[in-house]
């Protein structure tokens, strides 16, 4: 099997700026219950959705052009693996073009053979493609 980093994509009719200062306000399109530092390098955040939580540090960022967040640790109860999103990467390349601006999503350590492959997809189109898609067109996210 092909070891692939799971990717997408969204293109929006807004400047690279916006579409940087939307992502780094994952409370707006992500999730409520993300607390910390979303907006610098090496700002350290959780994401803790009930028993789950993620902990992120990021790890680069070029304001307009690219985020990195690197997972520091995790605890992802409904897997076996519970740690199995531990260093890996979620980034964000931001670029402006003839039809707008485009955000292409990867999440490094993502691939089909990660137990939660499946879900974990499901969740990132429902945030990425849907959520911060609608937060940028009309301000308002769908955050869970």
């Amino acid at each position: 099997m092909k070891n692939e980093n799971y990717r997408s994509s969204i293109t929006v009719n807004v400047s690279a700026k916006e579409a940087f200062d939307a992502i780094c306000q994952p409370t707006k399109w992500w999730s409520k219950t993300i607390e910390g530092d979303t907006k610098n390098t090496n700002g350290l955040f959780t994401y803790h959705p009930g028993n789950t939580w993620v902990k992120f540090r990021i790890a680069e960022i070029i304001p307009g052009r690219k985020i990195v967040w690197h997972v520091t640790d995790c605890y992802l109860p409904f897997q076996e693996d519970k740690t199995e999103w531990k260093n890996t990467d979620v980034a964000f390349e931001i670029e402006e073009n003839g039809k707008g601006t485009k955000i292409k999503f990867t999440h490094i350590g993502l691939v089909p053979q990660a137990e939660c492959y499946q879900n974990c997809v499901k969740g990132w189109n429902q945030y990425f493609n849907g959520s911060l898609l609608s937060f940028l067109i009309t301000g308002k996210g769908q955050p869970n």
